[in-house]
């Protein structure tokens, strides 16, 4: 009986092939720190859908954060820290909202695309992606070479 004790008052794993920063199912979202196991690409969602379309499935996990209207994708850390375009880009010492595998509802934080493997893009795709759809949503910026 005290066996039995033990494993309720134990919490859920993750299963083995899920990376151990996922959320369990009965967490919902949990605010999980970046620069780790990942750091996150934080980017408006009307820029972040055209580049989900120009990546053509190559995203491994994107979570969507429709109360901010923002889109997250999570990269090896450190390999974003001289993107020059207009995104956030987490690391160390931030925080990014981490859904579990099981939705909670339409709104809030969710995995627009599912999480698949460790998670992480290409950040050298995503930053492609990304400058792509800048270009053609915002124009060139200013001083860009041409």
């Amino acid at each position: 009986m005290d066996q039995i004790a033990r494993e309720a008052d134990t919490p859920p794993q993750p299963a083995p092939d899920l990376p151990a920063w996922l959320p369990p199912a009965d967490v919902g979202v949990r605010s999980t720190r970046c620069g780790e196991a990942f750091d996150a690409v934080r980017v408006a969602q009307w820029i972040g859908a055209y580049a989900l379309e120009l990546l053509a499935g190559r995203s491994r996990g994107v979570i969507a954060d429709r109360r901010d209207g923002v889109l997250y994708w999570l990269i090896p850390p450190g390999s974003a820290v001289d993107w020059e375009l207009p995104v956030t880009v987490y690391g160390s010492a931030c925080y990014v909202p981490v859904p579990s595998l099981v939705p909670r509802g339409a709104r809030g934080v969710q995995w627009l695309v599912p999480l698949e493997g460790d998670g992480l893009t290409d950040p050298a795709e995503l930053h492609d992606a990304l400058a792509a759809a800048v270009a053609a949503l915002c124009g060139p910026r200013p001083g860009a070479a041409r």
